[in-house]
């Protein structure tokens, strides 16, 4: 039954129960209303006919349909014969040219591939669902795609789920794994958040060349993890292994090594071709590295920055005595420098820091020497959280030429 059907651009709103899905079908493939709102309840065999749904339709809004279990009685989808309450069918929408997707309100499952390549697909809204999983293929090659706020309950992202997608940030704080390539060729991909628990599949973001920050990387990277990505300046790694070729090629001008790293495989950091500065004073022990880590590097060319009296253990070491060694200032020691041209002030939580001219970068130093966070420079004004956990810290800030050490109290 029609509830409302209007000229083009407006909304064609239908009401189904189960099973009445195939009856409406020649609209919903003829119509050329932008935008389809399906209300009522669906069975996910019945979704299976959406792929025919009409190219003027843009917007598909089914937030208040309900998806309903049923068994096939004659042929299968893709191999089921039949689906659960809350499940979407595999290849549901492949190809479609919708542009905004709201999906069913208790969604507990989406089929492989469910809106593979729809490449004009922009944005996706989840309504209250049990949801765990984002299967493989999912939203590969849905190459215009930026806005989408996965259910926090999501604890697996399948292989290739993602590729060639333009999502800037997404957060799986609460999934235990992602897949192959899940992410390959996300080239917008600015940020994502995980768990450090969380396994990563081979490639996971092969070729995501925006990545900046990667929250959580006390995971277990495995070989090609992130090939060929980085931020332009400052790559952060802090997986207890970085695996073969993890970010060969990488654009980052310098690398901070965080604690957890034990070892770095063959050419996990080879042929940078900017790379100028490794920051190791957060390592307490020296990570295990090759004669390959580094490959198409001249190291004795790239400072490595260490703790002050920590000198000759690195110089020790192999692989890292063939960089040129430096201890940072004694940050334990450090008193206020005066500088007129540069300020560090607090503002709440923040820590600001002004200057003249722009800064070439500010670090966060512990009271014991310890490097906490640094920020790259390139503007006259930057910020930085407070660190959690610590009651007083020391700031360097540079710009110039010019050096400020301040010390702050939380």
């Amino acid at each position: 039954m029609i509830l409302f059907a209007a000229f083009p651009g407006a909304a064609l709103e239908i009401s189904l129960t189960t099973g009445s899905l195939p009856g409406e079908m020649e609209k919903l493939s003829t119509t050329k209303d932008e935008t389809v709102v399906l209300r009522g309840a669906a069975t996910g065999a019945d979704l299976t006919l959406l792929h025919s749904l009409s190219a003027e339709v843009k917007t598909l809004d089914l937030s208040a349909l309900s998806v309903k279990g049923v068994e096939m009685k004659d042929g299968n989808w893709f191999g089921a014969t039949g689906f659960k309450d809350g499940e979407l069918p595999a290849y549901m929408l492949i190809g479609s040219g919708i542009r905004t997707l709201k999906l069913p309100s208790g969604l507990t499952k989406i089929g492989r591939g469910a809106f593979n390549n729809c490449a004009s697909l922009t944005k996706v809204e989840f309504g209250q669902s049990t949801l765990a999983e984002i299967p493989p293929y999912a939203f590969a090659g849905c190459s215009r795609l930026e806005e989408i706020n996965l259910p926090s309950r999501i604890d697996k992202v399948g292989e290739h789920a993602f590729e060639n997608t333009a999502v800037k940030r997404i957060s799986l704080v609460n999934a235990s794994e992602i897949g192959a390539y899940a992410f390959a060729y996300a080239e917008s991909l600015e940020r994502i958040d995980y768990s450090s628990s969380c396994r990563m599949g081979e490639g996971a973001f092969f070729g995501a060349g925006a990545l900046e920050r990667i929250v959580g990387m006390a995971a277990n990277h495995p070989e090609l993890f992130s090939f060929g990505a980085g931020s332009e300046e400052l790559l952060k790694v802090n997986a207890s292994t970085v695996g073969e070729g993890a970010y060969k090629g990488a654009p980052a001008v310098a690398i901070a090594v965080g604690e957890s790293v034990k070892r770095i495989e063959d050419f996990a950091f080879a042929s940078m071709p900017n790379l100028s500065e490794v920051q190791v004073t957060l390592c307490s022990d020296i990570p295990e590295a090759t004669v390959n880590s580094f490959a198409g590097i001249d190291t004795s060319k790239v400072t490595l920055y260490v703790n002050k009296g920590d000198s000759t253990r690195w110089k020790g070491a192999p692989v890292w005595n063939g960089f040129r060694i430096s201890e940072d200032v004694s940050i334990a020691e450090a008193v206020e420098v005066d500088c007129t041209d540069i300020s560090i002030g607090r503002s709440g939580s923040a820590i600001v820091v002004r200057s003249a001219t722009p800064l070439t970068e500010v670090s966060l130093f512990s009271a014991d020497g310890k490097m906490l966070s640094r920020a790259a420079g390139g503007t006259e004004e930057t910020s930085l959280l407070f660190p959690d956990g610590e009651d007083m810290i020391i700031v360097r800030a540079t710009a110039d030429g010019k050096v400020r050490i301040a010390k702050l109290i939380k």
